[in-house]
């Protein structure tokens, strides 16, 4: 369902996926046909913890969590077959994103970013862009950006984005509408790179899990070795020592009650996931092990017929909002 990518290379992509907890378990499965994926307005704070976000097969999830009206929280998935480290240093403290630095075979090093920018943003965001590629772009290392940055490029008027972007060489290599509703077709969700021959194929495919729609692409460059993924990883969980009277025993003590102390959905639904998680962790924790082969369940299968049916009937314009 998710193979939205063709060619041979490092398979990485974007989203802006407007709260991500309640629609993890489908991400997971997403995420799995990429070597890099990074998500925008995840809404992820300190207490949420990193086990449950955590994929087999891929680094531990590099974050920065929302913490004001201004930053929304990011996330970075990495295969950990590739090298990679973060570097904070890049990260300009008034934009909210994601600096790593990734080192293959042959080649010089790639500097990656996952940005955000706030739709409510000051007018000085774009001074602030400028002081923060420097460093990177002074390097004369290869860039890849990925992100949601909230200005359509499609509007003429906003050329002048496109002229920052010059002043250093970048070029933004999506052209596809990213963001589609009943009366408007926009493309906020960029991909911006230093060396666009690297990049072999590019993809904005109508999934429709937010407003937005993912933006997809393949880095190849010649004479240089793709890491392979060695092993099949699945996660489970573990029902050996279950027992449901002690289960639905610490069920009970647990303190549910702050769930409906809150009227905001999203942190209600936050507050029941912290609550119930700790306690299955506990009856029933979660293993990982390698296989030959990773089938998907066969429950599985209806699901995703029903995904494919939203993503059509978004993409016709029988529906606008998710």
């Amino acid at each position: 369902m998710f193979n939205f990518l063709k060619q041979r290379g490092i398979h990485c992509g974007h989203l802006n996926v407007c709260h991500i907890i309640n629609k993890l378990d489908e991400l997971k499965e997403l995420i799995r046909n990429f070597d890099i994926f990074g998500f925008s307005e995840t809404h992820l704070n300190a207490s949420v913890n990193d086990e449950y976000i955590s994929i087999p097969g891929f680094h531990a999830p590099f974050c920065k969590d929302g913490c004001s009206n201004s930053s929304s929280g990011t996330l970075l998935y990495v295969r950990d077959t590739l090298n990679c480290i973060r570097r904070n240093n890049l990260e300009h403290p008034d934009i909210e994103s994601i600096w790593l630095e990734i080192k293959l075979k042959n080649t010089t090093l790639i500097f990656l970013c996952c940005v955000y920018r706030n739709p409510a943003s000051r007018c000085n965001w774009l001074e602030n862009f400028k002081q923060m590629i420097e460093l990177p772009w002074n390097s004369g290392s290869e860039i890849i950006m990925f992100g949601d940055l909230n200005i359509d490029i499609l509007n003429h008027n906003n050329c002048y984005w496109l002229d920052v972007l010059d002043l250093y060489n970048l070029k933004q290599i999506i052209t596809s509408p990213t963001r589609v509703t009943s009366h408007s077709s926009t493309l906020f969700d960029y991909v911006i790179v230093s060396s666009p021959n690297n990049i072999i194929e590019t993809s904005v495919p109508s999934y429709s899990i937010s407003d937005h729609y993912p933006t997809c692409f393949t880095w190849n460059k010649k004479g240089i070795k793709i890491p392979k993924t060695n092993h099949i990883y699945i996660t489970y969980r573990s029902f050996k020592y279950f027992s449901e009277p002690d289960y639905i025993n610490d069920l009970q003590l647990a303190p549910f009650d702050n769930v409906y102390s809150t009227n905001d959905p999203n942190k209600a639904l936050e507050l029941w996931y912290n609550t119930i998680i700790p306690v299955i962790n506990k009856h029933a924790p979660q293993k990982t092990k390698r296989v030959r082969n990773a089938t998907k369940q066969p429950w599985l299968k209806e699901i995703f017929n029903m995904m494919r049916q939203r993503d059509y009937h978004k993409k016709k314009g029988n529906i606008t909002q998710v």
